[in-house]
């Protein structure tokens, strides 16, 4: 760079040329050789992703089957593919189930232990492990491996293209920058000289010519009017010297004035910093005041020698660290303070002290940096928040044991019911069959007695069922999605079409809005509030009205009738499972409906209520959030 300093113009224009050149091949190289190995690579992971599919639902039969021979077949029809050297078929549990190989070197791994979709490139090749999914099952992984040797030639060719182009760029530039050095470097010529006798001479007169209307004529123009303003300005500092004096004089009068103002402002300093000391001693927080460079604690309060129980004589004076548990040695004072001097000003953070007998204790610190005795120093309240933290990782414990006990007792109910249904159903059977074919021998009382055990049998299979689909509701919902409740209405009072018809049902309701929620669990719960509306009314037909209306950031749907009514006692109970508030011969059913509808509503994240009179009917109102988004 020296040497540089030591050519002349023209050779710099030269060589700053040849320099743009180089960096201007090299950053278009660069360019399109990312641009290529990202497209090249892109379009390799897909052509071989679409190519594991294939070969995936080619092989699926195999799979089902236990065929090993048919899948080696199916992999050998990959020899008609260049580029892939290996391809292995695993089955459900990792093991290896066909392989085939291009090379006669060629490796795969015998066994996997991940078997989700993924691929990497290694340098030399690309390995890419598919899952084989039939009718939504998983049921294997395809593995497949393609070599790089084609990305490798074209990057070859690509850099001898870039060699070719560079060499001859730089024989063009070399002939243009030639040709075009004399008419650029001549008017500088003519400006430097002009310089050289401003400077010696001290003439302000002097203008130079211009010469063209380039960027170096624009320095022309700028060169004399610079010297038009400068022989300007030097007549003005002459006047300028003149009326010195008189700026002096009424200059010493506005500083007499000025420290007449600030005698009074450190008055008015002085009765600041004592209330600050007043309010800084009665202080409830412990506060410490620390310098901001070395961390020296500069000053602390009553409240602070109680936090850590030590004296003021032995906190002042020491280093930031002595209130801190981790106080590595060669540091000069802790992370802590640190944070507080760079970002945290304004801040609460939290953080632990030591106490001059060991014990820690967990607080909440917020940092400033105030103006003390014209210094700027960091002041740090300090709020013991020790027992909130204990109590806080109590409710964190109680939640997670709560979770997790929701998660065992859900899926409990879900292996129960599951398991139960087939002996459930044994029992039932082999009732009836006993039921058919010895009525009518064994007596009347035990023709009554079957009877029970078949009644039993088929309660018990409807309240397996129900809670089979009660436990489904946390586990089985669908991903939230934009639907239309009035289509989710409708299609509720067509899964009821026969009950609406037998009791003459009349339904009406106003407009309803667009929400984000599970669309089967939303027509369920339609069909759940209509079907109960039904179920409850009085003799006269059944009259039910649905509405809907915005409160703030939700939904608020309500379901009216004009059926029994409920009393308020039973207000929270009807939402418990299996809870009934009359006998089967009154009206049928097991009592979760209305379980299932408040677990569906738990899970949008709404609330579920009802209001009623009894024998004048009920009015059940729901919420939905809502949300812009699919969650």
């Amino acid at each position: 760079m020296k040497n540089f300093q030591k050519f002349s113009l023209k050779q710099k224009l030269l060589w700053i040329s040849i320099i743009a050149g180089i960096l201007t091949v090299i950053l278009a190289t660069i360019g399109l050789m990312s641009y290529e190995r990202v497209t090249y690579r892109k379009n390799m992971v897909e052509e071989l992703s679409t190519q594991a599919e294939i070969i995936g639902y080619n092989a699926s039969s195999a799979l089902v089957f236990n065929d090993p021979i048919s899948a080696q077949s199916t992999l050998s029809a990959l020899k008609a593919k260049t580029g892939i050297t290996s391809a292995g078929i695993y089955n459900a549990q990792g093991q290896l189930f066909a392989t085939y190989f291009a090379i006669e070197k060629g490796t795969m791994p015998e066994t996997l232990s991940d078997l989700d979709d993924r691929y990497f490139f290694e340098q030399s090749h690309l390995e890419m492990f598919k899952r084989i999914m039939l009718e939504g099952e998983f049921i294997g992984v395809i593995y497949l491996q393609h070599d790089l040797k084609a990305f490798k030639t074209r990057l070859a060719l690509y850099a001898i293209i870039v060699i070719g182009v560079f060499v001859i760029t730089q024989i063009l530039s070399f002939f243009v920058v030639s040709l075009l050095q004399q008419k650029i470097i001549h008017p500088l010529i003519g400006l430097t000289k002009a310089a050289q006798v401003v400077s010696d001479k001290k003439d302000y007169s002097i203008r130079v010519e211009k010469e063209s209307q380039d960027e170096i004529g624009s320095l022309v123009d700028g060169f004399n009017e610079m010297l038009t303003q400068i022989q300007a300005r030097d007549i003005e500092l002459q006047k300028a010297r003149d009326g010195l004096e008189v700026q002096v004089k009424d200059r010493t009068r506005d500083l007499e004035q000025e420290i007449q103002v600030r005698k009074i402002a450190e008055v008015a300093l002085r009765d600041s910093e004592d209330k600050w000391r007043r309010l800084f001693e009665e202080a409830l927080d412990a506060i410490f005041v620390a310098d901001t460079v070395t961390g020296e604690i500069l000053d602390c309060n009553y409240a602070a020698t109680i936090l850590i129980g030590r004296s003021k004589q032995e906190i002042i004076g020491q280093l930031q660290r002595i209130l801190h548990p981790q106080a590595e040695a060669g540091e000069q004072f802790s992370d802590t303070f640190k944070k507080h001097r760079t970002d945290a000003e304004g801040r609460i953070l939290e953080a632990q002290v030591i106490t001059k007998d060991g014990t820690i204790k967990d607080v909440e610190i917020r940092a400033s940096i105030i103006n003390l005795g014209g210094k700027k120093v960091l002041q740090g309240a300090f709020r013991d928040i020790s027992e909130r933290k204990i109590a806080e990782q109590k409710l964190q414990h109680a939640m997670e044991e709560l979770a997790r006990s929701n998660s065992e007792l859900q899926q409990f109910a879900y292996v129960a019911s599951h398991d139960l249904q087939e002996p459930l159903r044994m029992v039932a059977s082999f009732s009836q069959l006993l039921e058919k074919r010895y009525k009518d021998k064994l007596g009347k009382e035990a023709d009554e007695f079957i009877g029970f055990v078949v009644d039993g049998a088929n309660r018990m299979q409807l309240l397996i069922n129900d809670l089979l689909q009660y436990s489904r509701v946390g586990t089985r919902g669908r991903p939230f999605e934009s639907i239309d409740m009035n289509v989710i209405l409708g299609q509720a009072i067509t899964n009821l079409r026969i009950a609406i018809e037998e009791s003459k049902a009349i339904i009406t309701n106003t407009e309803l809005p667009v929400v984000v929620a599970d669309e089967t669990q939303m027509t369920q719960l339609m069909q759940n509030l209509i079907g109960n509306a039904i179920k409850f009314s009085k003799e006269s037909y059944p009259n039910i009205h649905i509405a809907a209306h915005q409160e703030q950031d939700e939904w608020v749907f309500s379901v009216k009738d004009n059926g029994i009514g409920i009393s308020p006692e039973y207000y929270e109970r009807i939402f418990i499972i299996f809870q009934r508030l009359h006998n089967r011969t009154e009206y049928s059913g097991t009592g979760i409906g209305l379980a299932i509808c408040k677990r569906i509503i738990d899970r949008h994240g709404g609330k579920i209520w009802v209001t009623s009179e009894p024998e004048n009917g009920s009015t059940f109102y729901f919420t939905i959030p809502i949300r812009e988004r699919r969650v």
